[in-house]
């Protein structure tokens, strides 16, 4: 959970560790003193002992003597960030999809940023469809309770609310009726954060409706919506035109790379 701006930054709080006690003086080895600051080397050589040296640092110091300064060591020095992207009435799909659909330009499955998946879905009626907030495009199960799965990868999400928008078909038709949403950060441990039954918010067409879950602290990797029973037609193909997540998204950030 260290944050860093710069390298003089982990050697100085190394520096301040090893005046306190010799003991950290291994911690050295992690710094990459060609990326060190005059100032602080001369910091480093008046405070550090020689009788400290291993070959760990040893070869970082040596990495600073065939480097030139302008020839920097890349280093990637990564914490966390969180952005928080909370349900607000009438905006009801600008939350974590479609902000990382804003920030990586298009369509986040398509695009590689998180990848959505099913167990069945009817013709091109891809569950990537959900994500396309601008257009009427839908996801429709074949055959089978639906199952939608986002795997969000390097990032992790804290789920407290999510809205659906019904396909823009009658009542009683293929809406959905029974569900979950479920997490987990394996795909082998699955939390349950909602459930809804024999639910009517959904029957009808065009509709759309924001889910409020029970309080959850715990962030995930993966997001599933699955179905527990038959839809409104008594039936198996279910359908809805978009899904989005709200909450806090968590990830990864690097100096040295594009950040969202």
């Amino acid at each position: 959970s260290l944050i860093l701006e710069e390298e003089d930054s982990l050697l100085n709080f190394i520096i301040d560790l090893y005046k306190k006690d010799q003991i950290y003086s291994d911690l050295f080895e992690y710094v990459y003193f060609a990326n060190v600051k005059e100032e602080t080397l001369e910091e480093f050589v008046n405070c550090f002992s020689l009788d400290y040296i291993n070959s760990g640092i040893w070869m970082k110091i040596f990495q600073r003597l065939i480097h030139s300064k302008q020839n920097q060591i890349p280093v990637n020095r990564y914490f966390e960030k969180v952005t928080e992207l909370s349900h607000v009435c009438g905006q009801e799909f600008e939350g974590i999809l479609n902000y990382l659909t804003q920030k990586s330009g298009g369509n986040i499955h398509e695009n590689g940023t998180v990848e959505i998946s099913t167990n069945s879905y009817n013709s091109t009626n891809h569950p990537k469809n959900l994500v396309n907030f601008q257009k009427n495009d839908y996801y429709q199960a074949s055959n089978s309770l639906a199952n939608v799965l986002f795997d969000f990868k390097d990032k992790k999400i804290q789920l407290n609310a999510y809205s659906i928008k019904s396909k823009d078909s009658s009542q009683n038709n293929y809406h959905l009726k029974y569900w979950v949403i479920e997490a987990s950060n394996d795909q082998n441990q699955w939390d349950k954060i909602d459930e809804r039954s024999n639910n009517s918010n959904l029957n009808g067409s065009s509709i759309v409706d924001t889910f409020n879950i029970k309080k959850n602290e715990n962030y995930y990797r993966f997001i599933r919506l699955r179905e527990t029973s038959s839809n409104w037609n008594g039936g198996y193909n279910t359908y809805f035109c978009c899904l989005e997540f709200y909450g806090k998204l968590k990830y990864s950030v690097t100096f040295n790379s594009k950040n969202f």
